[in-house]
């Protein structure tokens, strides 16, 4: 979980936050959005 969460902060700071540093309390739908749809993206099924 922990390797998880860290990559989902890098990816919403440009690698500047990780899972501790991130504000995860100021993550809004559009954030959440942006997120989900990267993650199908690099891991879509082949």
């Amino acid at each position: 979980m922990g390797q998880a969460l860290n990559a989902i902060a890098r990816l919403l700071t440009d690698g500047i936050c990780d899972a501790l540093t991130l504000n995860w309390t100021g993550l809004r739908y559009k954030h959440t959005a942006a997120v989900r749809a990267t993650l199908i993206e690099k891991h879509s099924p082949a």
